[in-house]
């Protein structure tokens, strides 16, 4: 199977890729910023007590105070939290080395 890609051409596209987006974020940082402006409203609102300033009603309720979890939750949480880690860290590892056994096999024609 004859390829027109080379490593070269490959690299200059690259190249000439991150060039472009350099450019379009410098480009996109260089544009005005909104100038601040006082915002006068259409008339005067005088504020009631059992308003909030939405208008939407609010009821205000007892809520029980913070409590600190205790030495088994967060040691039960630890756990979870690593073997989450390596579950993450095992199917980023499958991904990456499938990527890049797929980019030798595509750029060396192992298979063809």
């Amino acid at each position: 199977m004859n390829s027109s890609f080379t490593v070269d051409l490959l690299t200059s596209r690259a190249v000439l890729i991150a060039v472009f987006a350099l450019l379009a974020l410098l480009f996109a940082g260089w544009r005005k910023t909104a100038r601040a402006s006082t915002n006068s409203p259409r008339r005067v609102i005088t504020p009631r007590v059992n308003r909030s300033p939405s208008g939407v009603p609010v009821e205000q309720q007892p809520l029980t105070m913070y409590r600190r979890p205790g030495i088994t939750h967060r040691l039960i949480s630890l756990g979870l939290a690593g073997a989450i880690a390596v579950v993450v860290g095992a199917v980023l590892a499958i991904v990456i080395s499938f990527a890049a056994v797929a980019s030798v096999i595509r750029l060396t024609d192992l298979l063809g």
